[in-house]
């Protein structure tokens, strides 16, 4: 099965040099809500390492973004995508500088495995998150798997053999970059979904509290 490509999906920009990266962090200086998801070579590694960081911003009518304004339709059409290749570039430390800030809320799913991976090869660290697929599990949703989420939400069909390729290899297929672009570009607009049921059923500082569970993750190496 190959990824359907969303007609208004723009190119991502990549990050693999002093210019873009300068670029995407003017951007993430100014945004309140910024997703991220990691891919690795877990599979093709006997030490698997971060071999990139997808992040997504929303900009709506042209301003930054609201966490409390931000319409589904809006947040969903007016997404500014990265794709930061560590492989390539290996400079960014000061992104933990904008991941730590307690003013952003930095949207993961299944974050567990990210923040830990993060922290153990970038020294990351996160202290306000919103990890969609816990919510997704506190609405007692059916499915919390990020691909049927977003087929069910957004008519997104994913290919999820794409998780499986090897992303240490470079460069990247189209194929490989559709696919990470899409796992942040609609968590924007799915945790606006889930914010607004949240409220709406009572559930939202339950949730809150899960969240801040994950910000105290710690990395702990261990000896293959």
């Amino acid at each position: 099965m190959d990824n359907q490509k969303p007609s208004h999906l723009g190119a991502p920009t990549l990050v693999h040099n002093v210019a873009t990266f300068a670029e995407m962090m003017a951007h993430l200086r100014s945004q309140p809500i910024i997703a991220i998801d990691t891919e690795s070579d877990s599979l093709y590694s006997y030490y698997p390492k971060v071999c990139l960081i997808q992040i997504s911003t929303a900009i709506v009518n042209g301003n930054t973004a609201d966490s409390n304004t931000a319409t589904v339709a809006e947040t969903d059409l007016n997404v500014a995508d990265y794709l930061l290749d560590p492989l390539r570039f290996t400079e960014f430390s000061e992104l933990d500088d904008v991941l730590s800030d307690p003013t952003k809320e930095i949207i993961l799913h299944a974050a567990s495995n990210d923040i830990l991976t993060m922290q153990r090869d970038f020294g990351f660290s996160f202290n306000h998150i919103f990890d969609t697929q816990l919510a997704a599990r506190i609405l007692g949703w059916q499915y919390s798997g990020l691909a049927r989420l977003l087929e069910d939400h957004f008519g997104i069909v994913s290919d999820k053999k794409m998780q499986l390729t090897n992303w240490g290899r470079r460069p990247l297929t189209s194929e490989q970059i559709t696919y990470a672009q899409m796992d942040t570009h609609f968590l924007l607009a799915l945790r606006q979904i889930q914010l607004n049921e949240l409220a709406q059923r009572g559930r939202l500082e339950e949730a809150q509290e899960a969240f801040e569970l994950l910000s105290h993750i710690d990395f702990q190496e261990r000896t293959p």
